[in-house]
């Protein structure tokens, strides 16, 4: 319990002593948070919408992905993916028409994870903070930054400029020891 009070207090930014005013933002934090993970500490594993979603993403092009998800486990976080898109027919244009949605539920809210591999630096920044622009009903973006060669300071400043030009309020982030709402 210890470990995971610890945890919460450092994802949302709160000093580990004297953080009276961080009491409903890290109570609010553990609530997300899965209980068991709580009192023993043991990785939560990702579960899926179906199983044809499972092995669609864990084939090679998508494990990334999976492992986010399985970061956060560790972490804590039970991450349920889900299809992250709907069809529908537009009558007006006459087609039908894709909206993407977020990649899966954290505790009844929306998160879409994004994984940074590798990339030009401030552009794979830009260009993710893009593609969550254009999903609907995104509450939480996951930018995870643990797979890449870029620094953590230079991609945690990127996502602070670009979530303001973006109108991305929720950014959880994932570094080399290190996980933050910015």
């Amino acid at each position: 319990m210890l470990n995971a009070l610890k945890c919460a207090q450092r994802t949302v930014g709160a000093p580990e002593s004297g953080a009276q005013s961080w009491g409903r933002a890290v109570s609010n934090e553990l609530a997300r948070r899965d209980p068991h993970w709580i009192r023993t500490g043991v990785a939560v594993k990702p579960s899926y919408e179906t199983p044809e979603l499972e092995a669609w993403l864990k084939e090679k092009r998508n494990e990334h992905q999976v492992r986010t998800a399985e970061r956060l486990g560790e972490r804590g976080y039970h991450f349920h993916f889900q299809i992250d898109e709907r069809h529908f027919f537009d009558h007006k244009k006459g087609q039908q028409q894709t909206i993407g949605l977020a990649d899966g539920i954290v505790s009844g809210e929306q998160w879409e994870l994004k994984t940074l591999q590798s990339g030009n630096g401030k552009g794979s920044v830009n260009s993710a903070f893009k593609s969550v622009k254009k999903k609907e009903g995104v509450d939480v973006f996951v930018l995870d930054n643990t797979e890449s060669r870029l620094s953590d300071q230079d991609v945690r400043r990127w996502a602070e400029e670009y979530m303001y030009s973006r109108g991305i309020s929720r950014v959880l982030f994932l570094g080399n020891g290190i996980m933050r709402y910015l």
